[in-house]
C-alpha cells in the first residue's frame, strides 16, 4: 500500500488529508541530533541546573525544527520542476494526525540506522528527534481553513505562519 494511502486513513477528518489528496510529490523524512544532547539536558536537569536544562532543551528544539527545514529545502529544490508546488513538512501529533502515525513511519524508514526508536506510546527517541512527511502541493493545499476538529485544541495556529513564510519563499523563486 502507497504510503499516502496509509498516512490518509486518520480516524478522523485532518488538515493532512485535504493536502495529501492534493500533493503532486511526498518525502518521508526522520531526522535526529542524537543521543548526547538529550543525555546532556537530562543530566542538567537531574543536577538542579533547570535554567541551563531549559535553555539547553529550547536551543535542541529549534536546532531540530531546522534539521527539518533542511530537509524541507532540499526537497524543494528537488521538485523546482512542479510549477507553483509549494513543500511543507507534516508529523505525526500535529494537525490532527495522532502520534501513533509514527508507527507507519517507521515501518517504511526504518530509521534505527540513524539511531531512532520509538517507544511504546510512539514518542521518539532520542527525543530531539523529528519524522514526517514532507509534501509538496500547490500552496493552496496547505492554506487550509482551520476548521477541523483538531483546530479546536489547537494554541498556536503555527500552520499560517507556515503556508505565510512558503508563500514568500515563492514569490521570490
Amino acid at each position: 500500500m502507497p504510503i499516502s494511502s496509509s498516512i490518509a486513513r486518520l480516524p478522523s477528518p485532518t488538515a493532512l488529508g485535504p493536502v495529501l489528496e492534493d500533493s503532486v510529490s511526498l518525502a518521508l523524512f526522520a531526522v535526529t541530533l542524537g543521543g548526547k544532547v538529550s543525555e546532556h539536558i537530562s543530566r542538567l536537569f537531574a543536577k538542579d541546573d533547570a535554567v541551563k536544562g531549559y535553555y539547553l532543551d529550547q536551543v535542541a528544539s529549534i536546532a531540530a525544527d531546522q534539521l527539518v527545514q533542511n530537509a524541507r529545502r532540499r526537497f524543494a529544490r528537488a521538485e523546482a520542476s512542479n510549477h507553483g508546488a509549494a513543500v511543507l513538512p507534516y508529523s505525526p501529533g500535529y494537525c490532527g494526525w495522532n502520534v501513533s502515525g509514527q508507527r507507519a513511519l517507521f515501518a517504511r524508514l526504518e530509521p534505527a540506522d540513524l539511531g531512532i526508536s520509538l517507544n511504546e506510546s510512539c514518542l521518539m527517541h532520542p527525543i530531539k528527534s523529528v519524522s514526517g512527511v514532507l509534501v509538496a502541493a500547490p500552496i493552496e493545499a496547505h492554506d487550509f481553513d482551520p476548521a477541523f476538529p483538531c483546530c479546536a485544541v489547537c494554541t498556536t495556529f503555527a500552520c499560517r505562519d507556515r503556508v505565510d513564510s512558503i508563500r514568500g519563499e515563492l514569490t521570490n523563486r
